[in-house]
C-alpha cells in the first residue's frame, strides 16, 4: 500500500513538473511573440508619424506658398506677372533706419521684395517710437536693425533679411554694399541724417553705378502736399540737401542720377539749443557717435512717415518697370520771384560801383556784367507780375 502510494506521488511530481516545464515554456514563446508584435507596432507607429510629419510638412509648405500669393496679389494685380516677378527677385539696401527708413523698408517688405539688407548703427529709443514705422516700447534698447527683421518676418517670414548694425563709412562701404546670394544691390536707399555720411554713401554708389534714392530733410516740417521726387540738384528750400550738395562739389562727386525726395516747405523750427546738462559735460558727449549731430531737431512723425513711404513706391515702381512720372521741381511762386530779384538787384548795384563811375553809370570793367545782371533782374521782375496776373485769369476762367 505504502509503496504503491509513492509510486503514484513520484508520477504526479513527474507530470506536474513537465506540466510547469511546458507552461514556462508557452509563457516564454508568449512573452517572445508579444515583444515581437509590440516592436512592429512601434516600426507601423513610427512610419505613420514619419508619414504624417511629411505630409503636414508639405501642407504647411502648400498653404504658406498660397498665403504668400494671396498676401501679394493686390500687388501682383497692380504690375502684372513680369513687373511683381522682378519686385520679388530684386534685392535693396536701406541705409538708416529711423522714421524714414523704417517705413520705407517696411513697406519693400510687404511688397514682396525678397532680399533686404538693412543697416544702422542706433538702437531703439523711447523718443524714437513717435515715428518708427514698427518699433514698440518692448523694442527699446534693441538694435533698430534687430526690431525691424522680427517685426517684418511676423508678416513676411519668406523674407531674406540681413542686418548690419554698424554705421555707414568708407571702410564698411565694401561689406555694406557688396552682393547678397550673388546679386549685387537693386536699390539703394539713403535715409542718413548726417551730411558726411550720405556723401559717402551717395559717392561710393555713383562710383560703383548702383541706383540710388536718396532722403532730404523731414524734420521741422508738416505739410505732405509739399513733398517732391526730382534731381538732387533741383531741391528747393531744403538746408540738408544744399549742404550735401556743397559736400559733394567739394569732393567733386557728380550728382547726375541722384535722385531725392525733398519738402519745399520752409522749416518750422531750428535745431533746439543745448541744455544745461550738455553745457556742463561737454556737448561732444552726447551725440549718437562721435562727430553726429548733439543738438535736437523736433520732428513730427507723419513727415519722416510720408517721405519713407513715397521712396518705397518710387523704388517699387522702378523695380517693376512702372516708373512714376514726377515733376522735377515746383514752380517758382511769387515770394521767392521777388527774393532772387532782390539778389540780383544787390549784385547790379556792386557791379556798379565796382566800375568806379559813379552810382548812376555802369564802369567799363563792369558794364558787361552789369547790363547783364540787370536784363535778368527785369526778367525776374516781369515773371513776377506775370504768373499772378495767369493766376487770377485761370480762376476767373475755371
Amino acid at each position: 500500500m505504502s509503496a504503491c502510494s509513492t509510486s503514484s506521488t513520484s508520477g504526479l511530481t513527474a507530470a506536474l513538473a513537465v506540466a510547469a516545464g511546458l507552461a514556462a515554456a508557452a509563457g516564454a514563446y508568449e512573452i517572445v511573440r508579444l515583444r515581437a508584435e509590440r516592436a512592429k507596432l512601434e516600426r507601423s507607429l513610427k512610419l505613420a508619424r514619419k508619414s504624417r510629419s511629411s505630409h503636414a510638412s508639405s501642407l504647411a509648405q502648400d498653404m504658406g506658398a498660397e498665403i504668400q500669393a494671396e498676401q501679394l496679389s493686390r500687388n501682383r494685380q497692380f504690375f502684372g506677372d513680369e513687373g511683381q516677378d522682378a519686385v520679388e527677385g530684386a534685392f535693396v539696401v536701406v541705409v538708416g533706419l529711423g522714421g524714414v527708413g523704417s517705413h520705407a523698408a517696411h513697406m519693400l517688405a510687404r511688397a514682396g521684395v525678397a532680399r533686404l539688407r538693412l543697416v544702422d548703427f542706433d538702437n531703439v529709443t523711447p523718443s524714437s517710437l513717435n515715428r518708427h514705422a514698427v518699433a514698440t516700447r518692448r523694442d527699446v534698447g534693441t538694435p533698430k536693425v534687430d526690431a525691424c527683421k522680427a517685426h517684418f518676418l511676423e508678416t513676411c517670414p519668406h523674407l531674406e533679411i540681413e542686418t548690419c548694425s554698424v554705421m555707414y563709412t568708407a571702410r564698411t562701404e565694401e561689406q555694406l554694399l557688396c552682393a547678397m546670394g550673388g546679386a549685387v544691390p537693386d536699390f539703394v536707399l539713403d535715409c542718413i541724417d548726417d551730411p558726411p555720411t550720405k556723401v559717402d554713401l551717395l559717392g561710393a554708389c555713383q562710383r560703383r553705378k548702383l541706383r540710388v534714392m536718396s532722403a532730404q530733410g523731414a524734420g521741422a516740417k508738416a505739410d505732405p502736399t509739399r513733398l517732391h521726387i526730382g534731381a538732387l540738384g533741383d531741391a528747393l528750400l531744403c538746408p540738408l540737401a544744399l549742404k550735401v550738395r556743397t559736400l559733394l562739389r567739394k569732393r567733386a562727386i557728380p550728382d547726375d542720377g541722384i535722385t531725392a525726395i525733398y519738402s519745399s516747405e520752409t522749416a518750422r523750427h531750428s535745431l533746439l539749443p543745448l541744455t544745461k546738462e550738455q553745457k556742463d559735460e561737454g556737448a561732444h558727449n552726447f551725440g549718437a557717435m562721435d562727430q553726429t549731430r548733439t543738438r535736437i531737431i523736433p520732428v513730427l512723425g507723419c513727415m519722416p512717415a510720408a517721405m519713407g513711404m513715397a521712396m518705397a513706391s518710387f523704388c517699387l515702381t522702378e523695380l517693376a518697370g512702372k516708373s512714376i512720372d514726377h515733376e522735377a521741381v515746383p514752380l517758382t511762386g511769387l515770394k521767392n520771384a521777388q527774393k532772387l530779384l532782390v539778389q540780383l538787384q544787390v549784385r547790379w548795384v556792386g557791379s556798379v560801383g565796382r566800375g568806379g563811375r559813379g552810382r548812376g553809370r555802369v564802369g567799363v570793367g563792369a558794364g558787361r556784367a552789369g547790363r547783364a545782371d540787370g536784363r535778368i533782374a527785369h526778367a525776374c521782375m516781369w515773371s513776377c507780375l506775370f504768373w499772378p496776373v495767369c493766376y487770377v485769369f485761370s480762376a476767373w476762367l475755371a
